[in-house]
């Protein structure tokens, strides 16, 4: 099961393209530990011995106590628990670094490419940079934790440099990078769609070329994509600050999407509501091909949270167009 703590919904940077709902709230330990009771006890009942727990926010860092009263527990567990931790990577310092490499099995750290790129979204509150403070944090990162994932964010105005940012970040020490569409944004066109193709197509041959060494999640999804259903709520959960259940981070902290507390359990009621969202039919997509291993097809919160409808919006289904053409690609090409 995969479980998700949010330890604060607090921010310490305001990135040009953020989509979270400005919400203010941290995780106190004594939620921290009915969260923890209500997940053992949980895995207790259903003989769940692989256990995997992800620290999330706003930016987990800026309630570093609780994170750690967390990891500190769970290490104390007697079974096996993956734990990871999303982060933009600048609070690290010499107080925390060291028990989240140690204790944190795997971080992913959100850097959008080149200095550039990355100055120019992911900043403080005063329009200053990261990308200095983040590198000189990824140094150590990297020197303990390979794994360590990238987390790109990639808008219209910057598809046009994904290989130059993915190569990029792939010299700094990345060998796991992960670049992310960012749906929210309503720029995205035919031209823009085009261009990612062919970034992508770039990529395909630079990916061939670093064998093993390299693993990009979009060139991923499109060479093995497989069918599949989404499953929130049954095979993974989002605990928010207050101990409230919701099925995926789309939707996290919306009312309307709550599957109990930590505290009475999960809805049945609440569980049925969200299978009949997810097995929601769509006229247009029913005459395509590619709808079962579509992610805008199969992920209805998903496409709520981006416009308020659970049918795949323009940008999904263009997105998912090109994942086929590059699926395709790799067929003919043989990479």
């Amino acid at each position: 099961m995969q479980y998700t703590i949010w330890v604060t919904y607090e921010c310490n940077l305001k990135c040009t393209y953020c989509y979270e709902e400005k919400r203010n709230g941290y995780l106190s330990k004594e939620k921290a530990k009915d969260i923890l009771d209500f997940i053992i006890k949980r895995s207790n009942i259903y003989q769940d011995n692989n256990i995997s727990i992800n620290i999330h926010g706003g930016e987990p860092l800026l309630n570093y106590d609780v994170l750690r009263y967390i990891v500190e527990n769970i290490r104390s567990w007697n079974r096996n628990v993956f734990i990871s931790m999303t982060t933009n990577a600048v609070l690290f310092n010499e107080e925390n670094i060291d028990f989240i490499l140690e204790n944190i099995d795997e971080i992913s750290v959100s850097i959008d490419g080149t200095k550039e790129i990355h100055d120019n979204n992911r900043i403080y509150s005063n329009g200053e940079g990261t990308f200095d403070k983040v590198v000189k944090n990824l140094n150590r990162i990297l020197e303990k934790k390979k794994n360590t994932i990238a987390r790109m964010t990639v808008t219209p105005k910057t598809v046009s440099s994904l290989y130059n940012s993915v190569t990029f970040l792939h010299n700094l020490g990345f060998s796991i990078i992960s670049p992310v569409i960012d749906q929210y944004d309503t720029r995205w066109d035919e031209n823009n769609m085009e261009i990612l193709e062919q970034q992508l197509k770039m990529l395909s041959g630079y990916f061939a070329v670093q064998n093993e060494s390299l693993k990009v999640g979009m060139l991923e999804q499109a060479k093995y994509r497989k069918k599949s259903k989404c499953c929130p709520g049954t095979q993974t959960m989002h605990i928010d600050t207050k101990g409230d259940i919701y099925p995926c981070a789309y939707v996290t902290g919306d009312e309307k999407f709550k599957l109990g507390d930590v505290y009475t359990g999960i809805s049945e009621e609440a569980i049925i509501k969200i299978n009949n969202i997810n097995n929601k039919k769509f006229e247009r997509c029913e005459s395509c091909f590619w709808k079962d291993y579509c992610y805008g097809y199969r992920c209805k919160l998903f496409n709520y949270a981006i416009s308020g409808d659970f049918e795949p919006n323009y940008t999904a289904c263009k997105l998912e167009h090109v994942f086929l053409k590059i699926h395709k690609y790799y067929k003919v090409s043989g990479k």
